[in-house]
């Protein structure tokens, strides 16, 4: 069988791998709109514009994100160099 038994059922590996492919999408989708929106608001401010005029920009734009995730089967984290 290719699942995880949980306590409603099997529930597939592909099943599984969806989800989460689907939450670490949406996760890095907050966060990009999150520091976009950070940024655009700086720098109105630094242009001396109003908080309100600075407030109703942001609420009419739209963060759109194309991008295809890596798909890394392995990572290396802090990898030791060859030293010559």
């Amino acid at each position: 069988m290719n699942g995880r038994q949980f306590g409603i059922g099997t529930v597939s590996t592909a099943l599984l791998n969806s989800i989460l492919q689907h939450h670490i999408n949406s996760t890095v989708q907050r966060k990009i709109d999150l520091n976009v929106y950070d940024v655009l608001e700086r720098q109105g401010r630094a242009a001396g514009l109003p908080d309100y005029i600075v407030t109703t920009i942001l609420n009419q734009l739209t963060v759109n994100i194309t991008y295809t995730p890596l798909e890394c089967k392995r990572v290396v984290a802090n990898p030791t160099r060859d030293v010559a």
